[in-house]
């Protein structure tokens, strides 16, 4: 019995430092270059997100102006793109005309209705061989990965929005960034 739990063990134990090594970023090579930064909806107004759902009004939360921008006009794309932004990303959604609108939500004057689930557990770091070795397999299989910012128990996604958000990121991090506070984010990684 003691032989057979000392070779049951054994096997184990090479498997898991497979896995292991299979998987670690230690061993993989490190991207060069600097984060791409998403600015969502360009340079947009400011909400308060505290239990935030997706069936909220927004604009009944709106925080003290810092800019004259609205989201999603040519305006807001461009400052985006001024402030440091590779990509803004702006919501596209047809309209019962058959037409198109770059309007954020689906209903007016309502937030959108859809439920999107997250899983508000991390195990990439022991899985993925995060950072590097998962962003090679994602770039490998055609895949841009973006870094959204801590998940907050609702319907919403947030982003990297402020300096102490990109602190935890991983030193020399080189893949997708979303934020909505391009203005602050752009400077910091200048």
């Amino acid at each position: 019995m003691g032989r057979r739990l000392f070779y049951c063990g054994g096997a184990i134990a090479l498997a898991a430092a497979g896995i292991y090594l299979n998987n670690t970023s230690l061993l993989a090579e490190h991207r060069p270059g600097k984060p791409v930064l998403l600015a969502h909806r360009g340079i947009a107004q400011r909400f308060d997100e505290t239990d935030l759902k997706n069936d909220t009004c927004t604009a009944a939360r709106m925080l003290p102006p810092k800019h004259d921008y609205l989201e999603n006009t040519i305006r807001s794309m461009q400052a985006g793109f001024a402030a440091g932004a590779d990509i803004v990303e702006i919501d596209v959604h047809p309209t019962t005309d058959g037409a198109f609108a770059v309007f954020h939500d689906w209903t007016l004057p309502d937030a959108c209705k859809q439920a999107m689930m997250l899983v508000p557990i991390n195990i990439a770091p022991w899985l993925w061989g995060w950072p590097d070795r998962f962003l090679n397999r994602m770039q490998d299989a055609g895949t841009e990965v973006f870094v959204l910012g801590p998940y907050r128990g609702s319907d919403f996604s947030t982003g990297i929005d402020d300096r102490a958000l990109l602190a935890r990121l991983p030193a020399n991090y080189a893949a997708g960034l979303w934020t909505n506070e391009i203005e602050t984010i752009g400077k910091s990684l200048k």
